[in-house]
């Protein structure tokens, strides 16, 4: 085997166990929220389990900061490890999952779990696009899929519906924003957001009904929300199926 092709099977194996890690990581987080979430609506273990919550949210918080710095200063210093699996940014990245699920069980008593159930997979499989996929479709699915996490909490009414109304806003202009802008600093978001190869028609079109769906999901509920959510989600999957076939 030639070193080129020994470079690229490692790489490939260096994705596969991101991969298993984060997919796994995202399983076992899911059972110990739901543990969790569990001892907090029990009535006997009611006080314990929000102070166990909050004593894991701040050391959760604490942990993610650390780690993140850590993988910020190794950045700016050049000794960040790209071809090593553990990194403090894969600590951070995990410690960051899990302060937000805490946080989502501490401020939605009632539907906290729900959330958690579609919210972390989601983002596991976004991990997954980012890896394999062009930054176009990438950043598309990350737009969407907020879109889609969006509409379906106006749609069941719970409290995260108006946070994930201004994250899924703020992510479509914010995407929108330097793919019609010029400058220096504009054109390296782009060529980060998209690659190379930019259609701004479609950019420009797909954030504004992305954007239109979100706010009538939040403005109307019920039904629309619902059918906005499908919407959004069935542009997602036939992105997923074109971009497929088109790497085929």
């Amino acid at each position: 085997m030639n070193e080129s092709n020994q470079k690229k099977k490692q790489a490939q194996e260096l994705t596969t166990n991101r991969l298993m890690v984060i997919f796994v990581y995202v399983i076992l987080l899911l059972m110990g929220m739901a543990r969790l979430y569990r001892y907090m609506v029990t009535g006997s273990t009611f006080l314990q389990g929000q102070r166990l919550n909050l004593i894991l949210l701040i050391a959760g918080a604490a942990a993610a900061a650390v780690f993140l710095i850590w993988a910020a200063v190794q950045y700016k210093k050049g000794t960040f490890r790209k071809d090593r699996l553990v990194t403090p940014l894969l600590f951070g990245i995990c410690f960051l999952l899990f302060t937000l699920s805490c946080l989502i069980l501490r401020l939605d008593f009632a539907n906290g779990m729900n959330v958690l159930n579609v919210l972390l997979p989601v983002m596991a499989v976004l991990y997954l696009i980012y890896l394999i996929c062009e930054r176009r479709f990438f950043t598309f699915c990350v737009v969407c899929a907020a879109g889609v996490i969006s509409a379906y909490c106006s749609y069941h009414s719970v409290h995260e519906q108006r946070f994930m109304a201004v994250v899924a806003g703020v992510l479509a202009v914010a995407a929108l924003v330097p793919a019609l802008t010029k400058g220096k600093t504009a054109e390296k978001l782009r060529e980060a957001l998209y690659g190379r190869n930019l259609n701004r028609c479609f950019v420009l079109i797909s954030n504004l009904l992305i954007l239109a769906l979100v706010m009538a999901a939040y403005l109307l509920g019920g039904k629309i929300a619902l059918a906005a959510a499908i919407a959004l989600a069935a542009g997602l999957l036939g992105m997923a199926v074109y971009y497929t076939v088109r790497t085929l």
